[in-house]
């Protein structure tokens, strides 16, 4: 690293991926339940007609 601009661009860096990971991990955290994709079949329903 000969230019002292080098050092900067690295911790700006650093800093943009640490608040990625913070950002992701709160994502999950707090991401919702996943819609169930096994429902239970409708209910039958009866005619009073019949």
């Amino acid at each position: 690293m000969d230019d002292p601009n080098d050092l900067v661009l690295a911790m700006l860096g650093l800093v943009i991926a640490a608040i990625m990971l913070v950002a992701g991990a709160l994502y999950v955290i707090n991401a919702p339940d996943p819609i169930p994709t096994d429902r239970p079949p409708p209910a039958v329903q009866v005619s009073p007609v019949s």
